[in-house]
């Protein structure tokens, strides 16, 4: 349990830092934000599930440390060797609890931030339903606003039923094409599902709250959905860019605070970008459409590939020998006929054909290791003592672990330590 937690807290730190990059290169490049805003929805929506589906080939800090076994444990026999092994067994186990206790805390830590994120969220959603019951629902321009004595900026809240929340401050201070644009401007983000998006992007950044590019793309999420938005405003023709512009500045003004669960789209430095977005909008040249289509579909199909049911073997790109090679712990035991006199240690090396199969291994090692000691145990000396007894043991060992893999199969078995006492 700990080992999955901690290989999706490492593959959403590199996933999200990933995705953060790819939104700085659309920057870069002048992507309108409606493009960038559908590029950062399908990212929430799969990242979390992209980081547990995809294990990375991390290394477990909770594998428990490999034990002396002796096949026939009523025969007692005092050997130097075995003192030495026992030494090395010990120092083992004590880096082995070290780490497991070290995991524990941190797996501990992540479910007390975890909790604390997520009655952060539940809290702020919480808030805002409050004022939803007790605003008053009026018509304003043919629109159903609820009306509130916050001090909250405009925004559109709910999930099944989202609704517009304005404070009776603006209905007082703005003129009626003002207040009309302002509606418009919530009523569109509900025409786009905008207020689900966002509270799924809360949720995502509240499970994920240990990454630090989580959050950076949740203050992106933010950015690009309003941009996003003032671009099809006025693509339809529902505002007039410079009236429009002065409202943004007059509603900045205003220092009306925003809640947590709904966007702050009259912050400083938003309400800059998107004053300058209005400014140079233009059309996209046929060489960015052209840009534009290409990363689409490299960005979509990364992001939906654990959906599509396309199965990528990261192994199959790895030239690293280590991400297709599994090291096993020692084996000492007693070899057959030897009356408990004839102590053998083993050591070796599994080579695979695929990380998955590596994955497979490390995850059933009680039932490798309970299958490999039956094996050595019913050895004889005078069986592994020559050349042409070393590779039937190494057959004989290939040959009944892949009886029961299901991911793929060990393509050699290498020795790395073979001693008699």
């Amino acid at each position: 349990m700990i080992s999955v937690v901690l290989n999706g807290v490492f593959h959403v730190l590199l996933l999200s830092a990933v995705t953060y990059f790819l939104n700085f290169l659309l920057k870069r490049i002048n992507l309108r934000s409606s493009t960038r805003y559908i590029f950062l929805k399908l990212t929430f929506l799969t990242l979390p599930l992209q980081a547990f589906l995809f294990q990375a080939d991390f290394p477990s800090f909770t594998k428990a440390s490999s034990s002396i076994i002796v096949a026939k444990p009523q025969v007692s026999v005092e050997l130097p060797a075995v003192d030495l092994f026992q030494e090395s067994t010990i120092e083992r186990q004590r880096v082995g609890d070290v780490w497991t206790v070290l995991a524990t805390v941190l797996l501990v830590l992540l479910l007390v931030g975890l909790c604390y994120s997520l009655l952060k969220v539940l809290y702020s959603f919480r808030s805002l339903a409050r004022i939803k019951e007790r605003a008053e629902p009026q018509v304003i321009d043919g629109s159903v606003v609820y009306v509130h004595n916050e001090s909250l900026s405009p925004a559109a809240f709910g999930i099944i039923n989202p609704v517009v929340l304005v404070p009776e401050r603006l209905i007082q201070d703005l003129t009626n094409q003002e207040l009309k644009m302002v509606i418009d401007h919530e009523v569109e983000h509900i025409k786009k599902y905008d207020p689900l998006f966002n509270v799924l992007r809360h949720i995502v950044e509240a499970v994920l709250f240990f990454s630090p590019f989580v959050k950076k793309l949740s203050r992106l999420f933010e950015e690009e959905m309003e941009l996003a938005l003032d671009e099809s405003l006025l693509k339809k023709s529902l505002v007039v860019k410079r009236e429009y512009g002065n409202l943004l500045i007059n509603l900045c003004s205003m220092d009306l605070s925003p809640d947590p669960i709904v966007c702050n789209g009259l912050s400083q430095k938003l309400l800059r970008r998107r004053v300058v977005s209005m400014k140079n909008m233009e059309k996209m040249s046929a060489s960015r459409k052209v840009l534009v289509g290409a990363l689409g579909v490299i960005v979509c199909v990364g992001l939906l590939t654990p959906f599509l049911g396309i199965n990528v073997e990261v192994g199959a790109f790895d030239s690293s020998a280590a991400a297709k090679k599994v090291n096993l712990d020692y084996f000492l035991v007693n070899l057959s006929g030897s009356d408990g006199n004839k102590l053998f240690k083993a050591e070796m090396d599994f080579e695979v054909d695929s990380s998955a199969v590596k994955n497979e291994i490390e995850s059933h090692m009680s039932q490798v290791r309970d299958v490999i000691i039956v094996i050595l145990s019913q050895k004889k000396f005078q069986d592994i003592a020559t050349a042409e007894g070393k590779e039937n043991l190494r057959q004989d060992i290939k040959a009944a672990v892949n009886s029961f893999l299901l991911q793929g199969k060990i393509t050699n078995v290498f020795f790395t330590r073979f001693i008699f006492n």
